[in-house]
């Protein structure tokens, strides 16, 4: 690592290619700054004791973009999320997975309502891309289960 202070506001190229521009503080990267990996992926944000947390957006060498609350290099809080296929996420994340609320969307369709370990879990609402089926009610493990409704584009119901 090359740096002059290691205090205030500067800029730092660490031996694995990785660098941050920005503020520290005792030492460690604190307040805002830009982290820049070898790989291409970028963060722009608020840094505490050498992390990501706070508010924040790392851009990723795929496309992939995830902007909101960071704790300790990871999502934690409310969050978006945006895929280069299209698909996208925004709600609340708890330890990097999405976790409560939230809307999940993708070429299928869109998903609004309980996350859990980053799979929909409790109540929601899923409506297909095509307008086809539409369902409302209980969700286990990322599958529609337990109570709900589904409705079909012909205007087919069923309740239970």
């Amino acid at each position: 690592m090359s740096s002059s202070t290691l205090g205030g506001t500067d800029a730092v190229e660490f031996g694995n290619g990785n660098s941050y521009l920005g503020q520290w503080l005792d030492g460690n990267m604190a307040g805002h700054g830009q982290y820049m990996w070898v790989n291409g992926d970028q963060y722009v944000g608020n840094f505490e004791e050498g992390s990501c947390s706070g508010v924040g957006k790392k851009t990723f060498a795929s496309g992939r973009v995830a902007e909101g609350q960071w704790h300790q290099d990871v999502l934690h809080g409310r969050a978006t999320v945006s895929w280069p296929s299209g698909e996208s996420y925004d709600g609340e994340f708890v330890r990097g997975r999405m976790h409560g609320f939230g809307e999940r969307r993708t070429a299928g369709g869109s998903y609004a309502g309980s996350f859990s370990d980053g799979r929909e879990e409790g109540d929601g609402r899923y409506e297909s891309a095509s307008g086809d089926l539409a369902y409302t009610g209980q969700w286990t493990k990322g599958e529609m289960e337990g109570e709900g409704a589904c409705r079909w584009g012909d205007g087919m119901v069923y309740q239970g």
